[in-house]
């Protein structure tokens, strides 16, 4: 063997390895799923599981609002203390005292809407009307009267009620014609019968027992 052919494999053998490199490591790339190349190799690619959506956890309902206390039952309130405003109220009563019958209409506006005990749910209204009032001799006469009334309410139906009034009576027949002034005083009750009305019981001096209709407003 000549001295050139030596160098020649010696060369060679020297270059094979770099020669192989560039493709043993084109090989590898394209046998790893997703590296570049892999298309051109076409390497079957396992496609990634498709992503499960995370289920939301249902959020709890939000409670209903606490509905209106119905009629037909009864919620003790007399140490609600939040009221900040009272309705007016206009009464239509019928009454008996003294062997008398009368008919009588009053007309409360609110005073003092929390009224003079703060513990207490309490109301003061300022109260006037009129009452027209006749006896069994058909002798009439006409009462105009003003004064305080001092609510307490007990329950969402129930109220109950003191009154202190100035009664000024005049005589309306010819033969008993006179005017005087009398000091009343009066206890009684207040029953809701709807949102908007209450039934009114009142017993005192001297105006007697009146039941009646109180219409708020």
């Amino acid at each position: 063997m000549g001295a050139k052919t030596a160098v020649g494999w010696l060369l060679l053998m020297t270059l094979l390895p770099w020669m192989a490199w560039p493709m043993t490591a084109h090989a590898a790339a394209a046998a790893v799923p997703g590296a570049p190349g892999a298309e051109a190799a076409d390497v079957v690619q396992t496609p990634d599981p498709p992503l499960r959506p995370v289920p939301r956890r249902a959020h709890p309902r939000s409670p209903l609002p606490a509905r209106a206390t119905p009629l037909a039952t009864s919620r003790w309130m007399l140490e609600d203390i939040s009221a900040t405003r009272r309705a007016q109220q206009l009464s239509f009563m019928l009454g008996s005292a003294f062997e008398t019958l009368s008919v009588g209409l009053w007309y409360g506006v609110p005073l003092v809407a929390q009224g003079f005990l703060q513990e207490v749910n309490n109301a003061v209204y300022l109260e006037f009307g009129a009452q027209l009032a006749t006896d069994f001799t058909l002798d009439s006469f006409l009462t105009l009267s003003g004064g305080l009334r001092w609510n307490f309410y007990l329950t969402t139906r129930w109220a109950l009620f003191a009154a202190l009034r100035a009664n000024f009576n005049l005589g309306l027949q010819a033969a008993s014609r006179s005017f005087y002034v009398l000091p009343g005083v009066s206890m009684g009750a207040l029953y809701r019968l709807s949102r908007s009305s209450r039934l009114r019981l009142e017993l005192g001096y001297p105006a007697g027992l009146g039941i009646g209709v109180a219409v708020q407003f």
